[in-house]
């Protein structure tokens, strides 16, 4: 069996409980990796700024893969690696469907995020997230490429437009669900599967020396190019039943559980 040399780390619902808080268990476990030289990163839906306090906490210098693998950024020096943003005119297709469908969407470009009107929703996100907005008319911009466009509804409205998206983009867009109602929209090459292969290539890694842990949807492209895939107690069934490595939930620091079970670091 190859030595495990890379972890690939989802955020929320994985790292995270419930409360948005990563566990005593998570952290000692994440400190004796690193100290055993593993390299650990997060790969998540979040922006740069909206992860960064965890990953300060963890004393994390890695390369570090936000925005469903949209941008790269090396946690040391924080420069952009890699970034793919959506086309101009797929941005405007958007959201000229969101706007239609009268669905709450949050914009970002330039590590700002972005919204038309202030409700509940953003102020909720704004909570969930630790990310400020801006209000901005979506017409008044000089420049459509964004990083990634949310749609913010109830599953059973996302699951109608995200057909009507695909009817239209079908092959210009990359759709996920980070959570049941948060509908996630980015460039066709945009994957957390297709950044983490972007960091095994600078790390010169082979696929049996990583491991990556996740439950949602979004998870499964990033799952599904390791060598080790670990999925979360709490991952809906048709995730769970892909893999054969299942950790407690999140709640019961399933991610720390599963690690010091599994590198015996008697913990």
């Amino acid at each position: 069996m190859e030595k495990i040399k890379a972890i690939f780390i989802d955020l929320d619902g994985t790292l995270l409980n419930t409360e948005k808080k990563i566990s005593e268990l998570n952290k000692k476990v994440i400190k004796k990796l690193i100290e055993k030289g593993i390299s650990v990163h997060i790969a998540t839906g979040r922006s740069y700024y909206s992860m960064k306090s965890y990953k300060d906490e963890l004393g994390l210098d890695t390369e570090i893969i936000c925005y469903n693998g949209a941008k790269i950024i090396d946690g040391l020096t924080e420069e952009t690696i890699n970034e793919i943003l959506l086309k101009e005119d797929v941005s405007k297709k958007i959201i000229e469907i969101g706007r239609k469908n009268n669905i709450h969407m949050n914009v970002f470009q330039n590590e700002k995020l972005y919204v038309e009107n202030e409700n509940e929703i953003i102020q909720n996100y704004k909570i969930t997230s630790s990310i400020n907005y801006n209000i901005k008319n979506f017409n008044t911009f000089n420049n459509y490429e964004f990083l990634k466009i949310m749609f913010i509804d109830e599953n059973s409205i996302l699951k109608k437009v995200e057909k009507e998206i695909r009817a239209v983009l079908s092959n210009e867009v990359y759709l996920a669900y980070s959570r049941s109602t948060y509908l996630e929209i980015l460039d066709k090459n945009v994957s957390k599967g297709g950044a983490v292969g972007v960091v095994i290539d600078r790390r010169k890694l082979k696929k049996e020396e990583t491991m990556a842990i996740g439950d949602a949807e979004n998870d499964i492209e990033m799952l599904d190019i390791v060598g080790t895939p670990v999925c979360m107690g709490n991952a809906d069934e048709n995730i769970k039943n892909r893999y054969k490595n299942i950790a407690p939930s999140n709640d019961e620091s399933g991610l720390g559980v599963f690690l010091n079970e599994y590198f015996k670091l008697n913990l």
